[in-house]
């Protein structure tokens, strides 16, 4: 019966939602002169990477950096605020989950909607800006919970910083996407989420014990 369902609803979906127009897509031409969308290979890619590197590499190493310290941020959390203040580990995981839905979440739509007018007032590079406002917003305010007297003012400067720890997401991945052609997007995506994920989850939660220690 799902099946039947789902054979059903396809065509609809399939009919009232349109295929995105392509932006920047890379042309060539074929034997016969006419213009056809060009598939470029990974050598292609690599060497449009190369030319615009200082931005590439800025990117995904700035955009892993700032996961690494949500990922060992959020991992050693719970931990952190049970040695110093004694609070329940249960307590602390409902607050943190609150704190991720009713800030985190809103603040990743509140930075792409002031990147938008940035760009609508003319300021084309609006989401690098708030990407960099997203940085030091986390780098100033990531440690100030734990050097707060009490309890509740530790959680007050947790959903303070929270505002800005997930800034970023959203935005990291546009830049990368604005200045990509159309066909070398998935590969170049892909590089770069290699590189965040290598440095957020396999280096973030490792970085506080090794450190601590």
């Amino acid at each position: 019966e799902a099946r039947k369902a789902l054979d059903a609803i396809d065509p609809a979906m399939k009919g009232d939602m349109k295929d995105p127009l392509r932006r920047g897509v890379i042309k060539t031409r074929d034997a016969s002169g006419n213009a056809v969308t060009a598939r470029p290979s990974m050598w292609e890619v690599f060497q449009y990477m190369w030319k615009g590197k200082e931005l590439y590499l800025r990117n995904f190493f700035g955009w892993g950096f700032l996961s690494m310290v949500g990922y060992g941020v959020g991992a050693w959390l719970p931990t952190s605020i049970h040695r110093l203040w004694g609070m329940d580990s249960g307590k602390i995981g409902i607050l943190q989950g609150i704190g991720l839905l009713a800030i985190n979440t809103p603040a990743v739509f509140l930075f792409g909607k002031m990147s938008d007018r940035l760009v609508k007032k003319g300021i084309k590079d609006g989401p690098v800006i708030m990407c960099l406002v997203a940085a030091i917003g986390t780098g100033v305010l990531a440690a100030a919970p734990y050097a707060m007297p009490g309890l509740v003012s530790a959680w007050v400067m947790i959903f303070i910083s929270s505002i800005f720890f997930h800034g970023y997401i959203a935005l990291s991945p546009m830049i990368v996407s604005q200045v990509t052609p159309n066909q070398m997007r998935a590969p170049i995506s892909s590089m770069c989420l290699f590189v965040v994920n290598m440095l957020g989850l396999g280096v973030g939660p490792s970085l506080p014990p090794l450190f601590t220690k």
